[in-house]
Formats: C-alpha cells, sequence, structure tokens
C-alpha cells in the first residue's frame, strides 16, 4: 500500500530528499537532508539552535521551496555557487525577472529571506565538510558570510475594498460548490492564513449557546496566539447548513478539496464580478475590512486574525475605508452656503442704501426745482 504525503509538508520534503528527488542536484538533497537536521534539533554538532522548527507546520516546506528557486535560476550545486551567480540572482530578483507558477513576480522584499536562508544553507554546508573531514576552503565561504541582502520597500497586495454586501456576493457566487462558499465565508470572518483555512477540521468549532466559535489552529512558527472567535450570524446560518450537508466530524477536513483548485475558482469568479482577481491570501485582508465595516476596533482585528501587536501588514489594511469627507462636506456646505446668505445680506443692504441715497437726492431736487 502506498502512503499518500501531502505536498508543502515536512514530511513531504523529508520523503523527497531522501529519494534523492527534492532538489535538481544529488549532492544537494544530501546537503538538505542535514538542513533538515538542524532544522529540527537543538543542536547541530557545534552549531547551537535556539528555535528548532515544529514538524506540524508549514515552516520548513516553504524555506526549502525558497532554497530550490535559488538552485533552480541558478542552475548549479550549492557549494559551486559563486558571488557573481548569487549576485546575478539578485539583480534578477530586483527586476522582477525571477516568476512564481502563476506567472507574476516574487515580491521583492521577500529577497533578504532568499538570502538568509542561503546563508544558513551554506553555514550548514560547512560545519557538515569540517566534522567529517572533508577538505574545505574557508576563501569560498568568505563571500556568502558577508552576503547582504538590499533594501527593498516593504510591497502591499492591492485588492478591491469591497463590503458586507459584495463579499456574501463573492462567497454565493463560488456555488454550486457548498465547500468553496463556506471556505471563502470562513476566511473572511476568521482573517484566516490559506494554510489555516486548510487546516480546519470539525474539532476546531466550539458550539456554544450564543453561537459556533471557532479558533484558528496554530500552523505558522511566527504568529500571535490564536482565539475562539464567534462567527457573524450570516456565517453561520451557511455554515450550519454545510455541515449537515456533508456530515463532517471529529478530526476530519473542513475543506478536503484541492487548495489549487479553490484559488483557480476564487480567481476566475472575483474576475467576473469586480474585474479584479482575488486569491485565498487576499481574504485575510478583506476580513479586515470586513471586521471594520461592521464595527471592530483594531484591538479585536489584532485578536481576531492573529496580527501581531503594532503590525505594519494590519497598519496598512486597516482603514481601508478610505478618509470619508461626509461630514466634513457637511460643515463645508453650511459655511459656504452661510457665506452666501452673508454675501446676499449685504448686498440687499448696499442696495437698500443706494435706493435711500436716490429717494434723498428726489426729494432735494424737486425743493431746487420750486425755488
Amino acid at each position: 500500500m502506498v502512503t499518500k504525503v501531502k505536498k508543502n509538508t515536512t514530511e513531504y520534503v523529508k520523503l523527497t530528499l531522501d529519494k534523492g528527488k527534492f532538489f535538481k542536484f544529488e549532492k544537494d538533497n544530501k546537503l538538505g537532508q542535514e538542513l533538515l537536521k538542524y532544522l529540527t534539533r537543538q543542536n547541530y554538532y557545534d552549531i547551537l539552535n535556539p528555535d528548532p522548527c515544529d514538524s506540524t507546520k508549514n515552516t520548513i516546506s516553504k524555506l526549502f521551496v525558497w532554497l530550490a528557486v535559488i538552485e533552480t535560476e541558478i542552475n548549479k550545486p550549492f557549494d559551486e555557487i559563486t558571488s557573481d551567480d548569487f549576485f546575478g540572482f539578485i539583480e534578477r530578483f530586483s527586476h522582477d525577472d525571477i516568476i512564481i507558477s502563476n506567472g507574476k513576480p516574487r515580491k521583492k522584499h521577500l529577497i533578504k529571506r532568499y538570502v538568509s536562508e542561503f546563508k544558513r544553507l551554506m553555514r550548514i554546508d560547512k560545519t557538515f565538510k569540517l566534522n567529517n573531514d572533508i577538505p574545505v576552503d574557508s576563501k569560498k565561504y568568505n563571500w556568502i558570510e558577508n552576503l547582504k541582502a538590499p533594501k527593498v520597500k516593504t510591497t502591499y497586495e492591492k485588492y478591491p475594498y469591497l463590503s458586507v454586501e459584495e463579499m456574501k456576493l463573492l462567497a454565493d457566487s463560488l456555488l454550486p460548490n457548498h465547500e468553496y462558499k463556506i471556505r471563502c465565508l470562513l476566511s473572511l470572518n476568521l482573517m484566516a492564513r490559506k494554510c489555516e483555512a486548510s487546516s480546519l477540521t470539525f474539532n476546531d468549532l466550539e458550539f456554544r449557546e450564543d453561537g459556533i466559535f471557532v479558533q484558528l489552529p496554530d500552523i505558522k512558527k511566527y504568529s500571535s496566539d490564536k482565539v475562539a472567535v464567534q462567527l457573524y450570524s450570516f456565517v453561520e446560518r451557511d455554515l450550519q447548513l454545510y455541515l449537515k450537508l456533508k456530515n463532517i466530524k471529529g478530526n476530519e477536513l473542513l475543506f478536503p478539496s484541492s487548495d489549487v483548485n479553490f484559488a483557480n475558482r476564487l480567481r476566475k469568479v472575483s474576475k467576473e464580478l469586480f474585474n479584479q482577481s482575488i486569491n485565498p491570501k487576499t481574504l485575510r485582508k478583506l476580513g479586515v475590512c470586513l471586521a471594520e465595516q461592521l464595527g471592530k476596533g483594531r484591538d479585536d482585528v489584532e485578536r481576531i486574525g492573529g496580527w501581531s501587536a503594532n503590525s505594519l501588514a494590519l497598519n496598512h489594511y486597516f482603514n481601508r475605508k478610505g478618509v470619508s469627507n461626509g461630514e466634513a462636506s457637511k460643515i463645508a456646505d453650511n459655511k459656504l452656503n452661510s457665506n452666501i446668505v452673508e454675501e446676499m445680506e449685504k448686498l440687499r443692504i448696499e442696495n437698500l442704501k443706494m435706493r435711500q441715497q436716490m429717494n434723498d437726492f428726489n426729494k432735494a431736487l424737486a425743493l431746487m426745482e420750486k425755488i
């Protein structure tokens, strides 16, 4: 019996490294095995790892994918990469020439993560060789130790500002697939990351007298503590119907379908509705807008979505409704209108004065004619 291993998990990375199939070059897979040992232990030879990775989270798979991008783009084994090779990689990255699967360039500000992961990998490479009597050319690693990523301004995803009604329309338009509709609604309600939404099980739901509460699973390595969040009533109603329809129980996933298929359907529908492409990551940001429109404050938004305190990203996405001029316009109109009234009153008074002067002049002229 062949055991199926979900892609983008630590188990998948380990399995493909052992088979020599994760990286293109054979010795890179062996080096990857050593990196995996370091990442999951507190020490690796004489290197202390103060914060080992949790194999149940997606941290390991993500950083291994970044390393695979470097290997693929440079097309050399890691220990044969030169400074010119890597500086060329940084240059292409900075000019949006390194593309991801959906055809878009990789986000420029992430170059610092690629640099840091490559430096760590090569530190493991050097340590392994020194501790296994493999000749090491120290000069070869000097440029890596001094390698620094260029400063890049953080960019944020652009997406349409949607009203509550439009967000509900987006979810409803994912029908007849009920799973996609509920995944969209829960992602909005909970500001869930893609990996968090796809890992939700029936046991993550808590049925209380005042409604259904959901606590997102702790998937990411670096994420604020999660709290149980009550679902909005319109989300709860649709979820109840979905649970009856699917008869999901225990540790069964709420959304077992492919992440890729859901993302493709979401992009297609949002493009048709709003002429803009919305993906599963966008739903987390739209969830901030939804909470704000429904009267949630900044503190509540942080707790609901597990945003870190003083998050720069949240600073960007909060108050997406913009600066309203409604009340200011009324005040301005009143002032302008009152000024117009004042000017008209002044003009009326001036006219009265002129009429009075004309009357006085006519009376004086009539007296002169009598004399």
